[in-house]
C-alpha cells in the first residue's frame, strides 16, 4: 500500500509521501481485520492512540 501510494496511480494518496508511524504483526489476517475494524471504532481518536501507542504529535 506504502508503494501504491507513492505513485499516481491512488487517487485517495497523492500529496505528501507516506511514512510508516507504527506496524503490528498478527498470527493471521482475521486478527489484523478485527484489530483495523477496532482502531475504525475508536470515534475520538483516544482509543486510537491508547491502542498503537503512539502520540498526538507523532
Amino acid at each position: 500500500m506504502l508503494e501504491q501510494g507513492r505513485t499516481d496511480s491512488c487517487r485517495s494518496c497523492r500529496g505528501e509521501p507516506w511514512q510508516l508511524m507504527w506496524s503490528r504483526r498478527f498470527a493471521g489476517l482475521g486478527g489484523a481485520r478485527r484489530f483495523e475494524n477496532l482502531l475504525k471504532k475508536q470515534k475520538d481518536g483516544n482509543g486510537f492512540y491508547r491502542l498503537t501507542g503512539l502520540t498526538r504529535d507523532t
